[in-house]
């Protein structure tokens, strides 16, 4: 899956851009539903550009007070490619005229060269034309039914059916407040969105529909500059997309960043540890496996993803050697092959002996 979502985004960020809007809704008569159609094709268009929009010619004030970045639509399929380039032409196939706002829902899809349909998105888009036609995020028009609490440094925003529970967020700002104090981070306030699911996730951020809305595993999607996390599946303890926030701004560029978050983080709902597990499984299922290929491989098995589980081992040996001087130094490497040389003495040729020796040897003192 991310093998293949990161194929897509490199073609479409390179080759597709968004197109008039074919429109196939029943009722489009009325002026203001005229408008307000002509105004979110305007703004599709605005994605032809590689720039983004300035959203605030777009959004309503509330909404850019919120965030830099207030259309929560635009990253759902791959970071870095907009939802609106995920398709060949959009179909805007609903539009009611609500008194306060117009109510646009926009089909974003594509065709093969077979005709094979594959649906990326169903967006809402609601229009107020009081003066400037300006949207209105799901957040924003509903928020009734969406409550908010904050939490030391987090500012907690989830469905009001959701009982919240402190006990989790305390539990993982305790985790927070360690790693700060070893890496030397002040707390950063973070806006934290969270739901159940990936499907009431989905809502909360406007779309009927995306296409990775059908995962079963928890996820995640971090907006660092914002400093705001969407995630669902961990309630208030998604600690990995907290992480990010902190470790972005400082190390995103290099190659240790996400792999010294597997390790202190854990992801997709499992810690380090039974990644490590998870990595001999599938070693023993797939001997021929290279590890040494470890950035282009593409796993077999779902919630594996063994880039970021091997220099993640390599964090969790760092730690062991050095502790916290050791986990720092790691991220000062500019390539992981830099790093094997120098902390480890392994060279290109033993990469994936040494990887694979040193998973064995946890899994086995994991298992005294």
């Amino acid at each position: 899956m991310r093998a293949l979502l990161l194929f897509i985004a490199v073609l479409f960020s390179t080759c597709c851009r968004s197109q008039s809007l074919v429109v196939t809704a029943s009722d489009t008569s009325s002026e203001r539903i005229k408008t307000a159609i002509h105004f979110l094709e305007r703004y599709l268009g605005s994605f032809e550009k590689k720039k983004l929009p300035d959203f605030t010619q777009y959004w309503s004030v509330a909404d850019c007070r919120r965030s830099t970045q207030p259309d929560d639509m635009l990253y759902t399929i791959s970071w870095g490619v907009p939802t609106y380039r995920f398709c060949d032409r959009p179909a805007l196939f609903f539009a009611r005229d609500e008194g306060a706002y117009v109510h646009l829902k926009t089909l974003f899809a594509t065709t093969d060269s077979s005709q094979n349909l594959q649906v990326w998105a169903i967006t809402n888009h609601y229009i107020t034309l009081n003066g400037q036609p300006r949207f209105i995020s799901e957040l924003e028009l509903h928020k009734a039914h969406y409550r908010t609490v904050k939490n030391r440094n987090i500012t907690y925003h989830f469905p009001s059916s959701t009982a919240f529970s402190y006990a989790r967020s305390n539990q993982m700002l305790a985790q927070l407040k360690r790693i700060e104090q070893q890496w030397g981070f002040k707390p950063i306030d973070i806006n934290y969105y969270f739901a159940a699911n990936d499907i009431e996730l989905s809502k909360m951020r406007g779309m009927d529909y995306n296409y990775v809305m059908d995962k079963t595993t928890p996820s995640g999607m971090t907006y660092s500059e914002q400093r705001a996390i969407f995630c669902q599946g961990l309630g208030e303890a998604y600690l990995h997309e907290v992480l990010h926030v902190y470790f972005n701004s400082l190390y995103e560029q290099l190659p240790m960043c996400h792999a010294m978050i597997y390790y202190l983080a854990g992801g997709t709902g499992k810690d380090f540890n039974w990644m490590i597990h998870r990595m001999n499984e599938y070693l023993r299922l797939y001997p021929e496996t290279d590890l040494s290929q470890y950035e282009s491989l593409v796993s077999k098995a779902p919630m594996l993803h063994i880039d970021y589980v091997a220099k993640g081992l390599l964090c969790k040996m760092m730690d062991k050697k050095d502790g916290i001087a050791g986990l720092k130094r790691a991220m000062q490497y500019k390539t992981v092959e830099e790093l094997l040389e120098k902390e480890f003495c392994v060279t290109a040729a033993t990469i994936d002996s040494f990887l694979k020796a040193c998973f064995l040897r946890y899994e086995q003192q994991r298992s005294n």
